[in-house]
């Protein structure tokens, strides 16, 4: 065997490192989550609450009636996020006929399933049972229902 071919990326090479990566991400994040990052300094906030991200990093504006209805404006039906599919054929067809969504281009990148995947993994580390829809709520006071790590209980339930 030349030391090229040694060195050649297999398919039995490539499923031993996911092997390996995964069981290592098992092993740091036993009942714990994979790894947690380091508050910012000055802040704490409990593992069982929400925070933010960047807990000092200003508002991008004051949260004004002017402000909210130009926020309302942009993501209206027609605004200028509507890529105007016609949402009336349903989602199959929008994603599988490219002809439907000439306004809305497919990412080569991406596909539909990234999002359903993302959605799949948010919904399974989090779930605020506290904080009622259209009211702002400080993220530190709401609880996290759910166990911040992909422990699935979002399908199996508790056990």
């Amino acid at each position: 065997m030349t030391d090229e071919n040694q060195n050649a990326l297999s398919r039995r090479r490539l499923l031993a490192g996911i092997g390996v990566s995964t069981a290592g991400a098992v092993t740091l994040g036993a009942g714990h989550g994979i790894a947690e990052a380091a508050p910012e300094a000055g802040v704490s906030v409990p593992a069982d609450r929400f925070g933010r991200m960047f807990p000092n990093l200003p508002a991008f504006a004051p949260a004004t009636n002017q402000v909210r209805a130009a926020m309302s404006d942009i993501g209206k039906r027609g605004g200028i996020l509507d890529a105007r599919d016609p949402l009336e054929r349903g989602p199959i067809d929008l994603i599988i006929d490219p002809a439907l969504s000439v306004n809305n281009r497919d990412n080569p990148f991406h596909t539909a399933g990234t999002t359903f995947l993302g959605q799949f993994l948010d919904h399974d580390m989090t779930f605020d049972t506290t904080s009622p829809l259209g009211v702002p709520t400080a993220p530190e006071t709401s609880v996290n229902a759910r166990t911040p790590a992909l422990d699935l209980d979002s399908v199996y339930g508790g056990g």
